[in-house]
């Protein structure tokens, strides 16, 4: 009898823990809703705007980065790409900042975008050509393209020429040489091996590494493959979920543009609720909400048709309630605001036990 009332106060005693530990989980404001506009953090900084000047927080709210720049980009392999003015100058350059707000790259170009793989495309003038540079300002692959994306798995789509409609593009790789002679009138990123593209008729469809054709042409938008799904549009407004053999997951659920595969689980509807499945189909946490996004850092903002918003976890618990419009966490901070075009900050979980 004596086992059997330890065992029994043994299980309440963690029941009662875990319920504790649940229910005094709570947001802490890392910076108030002061900033006309707040990105989700990067190589551990946040990206804040107020009176048309930009700069960087870190996550505890400090200013690392002092908000005076004209524009900015969110940072990428621990270097900030940054807009500065001056009267000699007809308009804004653009450089680059350590993270320690020293210069890397001092301003000098039009326009530029982040490094990956340790090489930045950059503009040259108002009307000038687009090239490469590292991470010292030395310029790796010539200026010589009308318009030059980051590197994505070794390869980078350029603009050649003027097209018809909206340009031609190719792909390099990072020795500046064409893998392809293929001409696309858009192209994006790759992700896991595969890129979306478009054809002259403007629609999408997805190449290799080898610029092959694997998915053929027939979507109207096309999103980056992810853990082996891909979102896209058929027609109008109606996404759909598909493999890298190009068919369509889960016919009978509606995928919305945030049921791309996170962590696990797809964020779908059916019958006008929203809900989760894994990678099977099978349904992990029940369709009951108004509004739901995907898991990020095993968390995921959902609302209630009487409007309450909520934080849950990959079980479909609530971890807590909040005030906030939508939460979603990126190294641990979210920004947080309460509504379109009103005041930002940032926000964390403490007090909750992932």
């Amino acid at each position: 009898m004596k086992k059997v009332l330890f065992l029994y106060s043994t299980i309440m005693i963690i029941f009662i823990c875990i319920n504790v530990t649940a229910s005094t989980a709570s947001l802490k404001v890392i910076t108030p809703l002061k900033y006309d506009k707040a990105y989700n953090f990067s190589n551990g900084l946040g990206r804040v705007e107020i009176n048309q000047k930009t700069g960087f927080v870190d996550r505890t709210g400090r200013e690392v980065i002092q908000i005076k720049y004209k524009f900015a980009q969110d940072c990428n392999e621990r270097m900030c790409g940054v807009a500065v003015t001056n009267r000699r100058w007809s308009r804004e350059r653009w450089g680059y900042l350590r993270l320690n707000s020293t210069w890397a790259v001092r301003p000098q170009f039009a326009w530029m975008f982040h490094f990956s793989n340790g090489i930045a495309p950059v503009k040259w003038g108002i009307n000038g050509l687009w090239g490469y540079i590292n991470k010292n300002g030395r310029v790796v692959i010539w200026k010589r393209y009308i318009q030059a994306n980051p590197f994505s798995e070794g390869l980078a789509c350029v603009q050649v020429s003027i097209g018809n409609w909206k340009g031609d593009y190719k792909y390099i790789n990072q020795r500046g040489q064409y893998v392809s002679h293929t001409r696309f009138n858009e192209a994006g990123d790759f992700s896991e091996g595969l890129c979306a593209v478009m054809n002259r008729n403007n629609k999408y469809g997805y190449v290799n590494k080898s610029i092959k054709l694997v998915i053929p042409y027939k979507y109207v938008t096309a999103k980056k493959f992810k853990s082996g799904f891909a979102l896209v549009q058929l027609s109008g407004n109606t996404y759909n979920i598909i493999n890298k053999s190009g068919e369509i997951q889960f016919p009978q659920y509606t995928a919305t543009f945030y049921s791309f595969y996170s962590e696990g689980l797809f964020c779908v509807k059916k019958n006008n609720k929203y809900g989760y499945i894994n990678a099977a189909g099978r349904v992990v946490i029940p369709f009951k909400y108004k509004t739901a996004t995907y898991f990020s850092e095993g968390i995921a903002d959902v609302s209630t048709e009487r409007g309450k918003h909520y934080l849950i976890n990959k079980k479909g618990n609530i971890i807590l309630r909040h005030q906030y419009s939508e939460l979603i966490f990126h190294e641990g901070v979210a920004v947080a605001n309460k509504g379109f075009m009103t005041k930002s900050g940032y926000v964390k979980i403490i007090n909750y036990n992932r």
